[in-house]
This record gives C-alpha cells, sequence and structure tokens, in this order.
C-alpha cells in the first residue's frame, strides 16, 4: 500500500477555493497509514464474517482520528472514523453546516469517481487506501481569514476539531 505524498511545506496543497461571502480554503487533511497495516493478514480477513481493523490515522491541527476498515464476509463494506470526544469538538451551528454542505457538493463534482464499497479485501489493501478512503470520509481544513477549522464528514455526519489559527497565511501579516 502507499499514501499519497503532499508538497513540502506546512500545508497540502487547496483542494479548492471560493467565496462564501468570505474567501474559503479547502485542503484535504494527512492520511497516515498505520505501520500494522502493512502486517495484516490477508488470507484471515477474507474469512472473517465480521471485523473492523485499524488502518490509519487522518491527522489535523486539533487532533487526529484513528481509521477502521469494515470487513463483512470477505469484503470492506465502508470506512469509520474514531469520533471526537466532546471536549475536543466545535458544535456545528446551522451556519458551519450550510458552509459543509456547499463543501460537500463542491467537493463532490470535483473528483473524479472512486471506487465504491463493498470491495474485496484484497482489491482494498492492494488500492491506495488514502484515495479510497475520501470517497467515503472527507477530512478537510476550511480555512476562512486565518482561522481554520478541521472537519470529516460522510454522508450523513459531521465532525468538527477545534477552531485554529493559522499563522502561516494571515492576510493580516502586521498582527504576526
Amino acid at each position: 500500500m502507499k499514501t499519497k505524498k503532499s508538497r513540502s511545506g506546512k500545508h497540502p496543497r487547496p483542494l479548492l477555493s471560493f467565496n462564501h461571502p468570505a474567501r474559503v480554503t479547502v485542503r484535504e487533511s494527512k492520511f497516515k497509514l498505520l505501520q500494522s497495516a502493512r502486517h495484516l493478514d490477508i488470507a484471515a480477513l477474507k474469512r472473517t464474517a465480521r471485523s473492523e481493523v485499524e488502518i490509519g490515522e487522518v491527522e489535523t491541527e486539533c487532533c487526529h482520528h484513528l481509521v477502521l476498515a469494515v470487513v463483512r464476509k470477505g469484503m470492506v463494506t465502508g470506512l469509520n472514523v474514531e469520533p471526537i470526544s466532546k471536549d475536543a469538538r466545535t458544535p456545528i451551528g446551522s451556519e458551519l453546516r450550510k458552509l459543509l454542505e456547499v463543501v460537500k457538493r463542491k467537493l463532490r463534482r470535483s473528483r473524479p469517481r472512486q471506487p465504491q464499497f463493498p470491495m474485496p479485501v484484497e482489491k482494498f489493501f492492494a488500492a491506495d487506501v488514502a484515495d479510497l478512503s475520501i470517497n467515503t470520509i472527507t477530512c478537510i481544513q476550511i480555512c476562512v481569514l486565518g482561522w481554520c477549522i478541521a472537519c470529516c464528514f460522510n454522508a450523513d455526519i459531521f465532525m468538527c476539531g477545534k477552531i485554529t489559527i493559522d499563522t502561516t497565511n494571515l492576510p493580516y501579516p502586521e498582527y504576526l
């Protein structure tokens, strides 16, 4: 398995930027494959009736989220992200929810079609897991005027970590 490499620098390249009403920049969060994922017994996973396997972590400025592959009868049926604790979570108000829906819609249009679940265990573990995870779980960083928030979402769940201040690209450098 290979993982996606980002360009050098603190942040990966932006996935998209748009005005809503301020300028919004969306970056993909880093996915780090666990070293133990390379040592999984694929043959045993093919025979298992039901299992969840830790495969990696999504790394954001506020926290790390464990990513689990859900295996049912030899097929990977999806991916789960470890929930963010209540202490580390930002409440999602109606405005943030609307923004996340806009981001979700724009990302869906801008990305090529990804393989769909369920998929055979061998095919899943032979693929680039970082690419496959984006189809099911999207973890991004949204920045508006130097204030950033890391959020993960799938079809119906939004989870956002604490808001951070991005001091590398503030629009007001005189405050550094």
